[in-house]
């Protein structure tokens, strides 16, 4: 058996030498994977934020647009002009014309009413109107459709907005109603 004396200067140069290569590189590896997901974490939860965003934003304005929509269209006496499935003149409660515009150029629909422009939608890649009868198919929340536009009594919408956020276009969900014509005979 060998018995070694070791003096406490070499156990104390020891205890103050510090750490090694090995545990240095570790000891980063660890720090650095540590840091990778908590930056990973933050990336992730402020895309989801956007996108949150994004959508609650689509959502606000659709509904406004619809609320807009159903308390004109519900007051209107009649269509007085149907230029296109996107361009559609409606006779209001005063008798004055009441235009629900969709350009698809600039992707928005317009509401004129009094030489008034008001925009309603932007960033809408979608909107037709269509005309029903007043009574429902078979059971059903579907309306019959009409053959003549102007003796319509229902008007069915149905548009989709998109819009881009950080290199992502997100489509909203299509959007569809019918509204009855309260005023029309």
């Amino acid at each position: 058996m060998v018995c070694k004396t070791i003096s406490s200067r070499t156990l104390l140069r020891r205890r103050l030498a510090g750490m090694t290569v090995v545990e240095l590189m570790i000891g980063l590896l660890v720090g650095l994977l540590v840091l990778a997901a908590t930056c990973a974490f933050s990336l992730f939860s402020g895309r989801s934020f956007v996108t949150f965003m994004n959508e609650a934003t689509l959502d606000k304005r659709n509904r406004y647009a619809l609320d807009v929509m159903t308390r004109d269209l519900r007051s209107v006496s009649g269509i007085s002009d149907y230029n296109s499935p996107q361009d559609v003149t409606f006779a209001d409660w005063d008798n004055t014309p009441l235009q629900y515009i969709y350009n698809a150029t600039n992707q928005t629909l317009s509401r004129v009413k009094g030489g008034a422009t008001t925009v309603l939608l932007t960033d809408c890649s979608r909107f037709t109107f269509d005309f029903n009868m007043r009574n429902m198919t078979n059971s059903t929340f579907w309306c019959y459709a009409t053959t003549n536009v102007m003796e319509a009594k229902a008007v069915t919408m149905n548009w989709c907005c998109t819009r881009t956020v950080l290199g992502r276009t997100s489509d909203g969900m299509p959007q569809y109603s019918t509204i009855v014509m309260r005023s029309k005979n």
